[in-house]
C-alpha cells in the first residue's frame, strides 16, 4: 500500500505519543467513495485496547467518532468512517500505554479526485 503525508495518521508511533490530525478536505476521495482508516499494531503492542477515532471541525478535533474495542498486538483492523464524518479526524490508542508502537492511516479505494 503506498501512503503520502497527507493521509498518514500515525507511522510506527508509540503508544503514548501523539497522532496527527488529517484535513479530509486534502484527501476528497470522490463522490460516493468510502472513506476507510487502517490501523496496525506491533506485535509488542500488549496493552493496547482498541482505537478512538475523533473528528472536528477544526484543527484539534475532539468529538469522538468511532471507539473500536480490539487487541492490536500484532494485527491490521480497518475501519469506514461515517458518512457525516466532520473536515479533521485524529487517532488515539485506548488502554495503558505499552512498549508497542502503531501505525494508522486513510485507506481510499479507487482514484482521487480534487473536488
Amino acid at each position: 500500500m503506498i501512503m503520502d503525508n497527507e493521509v498518514i495518521l500515525a507511522d510506527d508511533l508509540a503508544h503514548d505519543g501523539t497522532a496527527e490530525v488529517v484535513n479530509l478536505e486534502t484527501t476528497y476521495p470522490g463522490p460516493g467513495n468510502p472513506i476507510k482508516v487502517w490501523v496496525q499494531g506491533s506485535s509488542t503492542l500488549a496493552e493496547a485496547t482498541g482505537f478512538t477515532i475523533s473528528d472536528g471541525t477544526t484543527s484539534s478535533p475532539t468529538d469522538t467518532l468511532i471507539s473500536h474495542t480490539c487487541t492490536l498486538a500484532g494485527k491490521t483492523v480497518e475501519v469506514e468512517l461515517p458518512s457525516d464524518v466532520a473536515q479533521y479526524i485524529t487517532i488515539a490508542l485506548n488502554g495503558t500505554t505499552s512498549d508497542g508502537t502503531y501505525s494508522a492511516a486513510i485507506s481510499m479505494p479507487g482514484v482521487q479526485t480534487n473536488k
